[in-house]
């Protein structure tokens, strides 16, 4: 038995909108802990930071371009 789900464009942006945001969220948080953690065990920090704030810019990008975007639908 198949199952057909109907997703609307709309829904499908807003549902990557909303995943971006947990992403940005998890990934902020476990930037934090990795922080928390290597101040007990005392690695460099600059590997940490760069290692993992790749993962924190890229749903900060995504968000930025959703919003211009749709400030640009609304001026027009």
């Amino acid at each position: 038995m198949k199952i057909k789900i109907k997703i609307k464009k709309q829904d499908t942006k807003q549902l990557t909108k909303d995943l971006m945001i947990v992403a940005l969220i998890v990934n902020a948080l476990a930037l934090v802990l990795h922080l928390v953690l290597n101040l007990f065990t005392g690695p460099l920090l600059i590997p940490i930071l760069t290692s993992n704030f790749i993962f924190i810019l890229l749903p900060i990008m995504y968000l930025a371009e959703e919003a211009k975007k749709n400030k640009e639908a609304r001026n027009r």
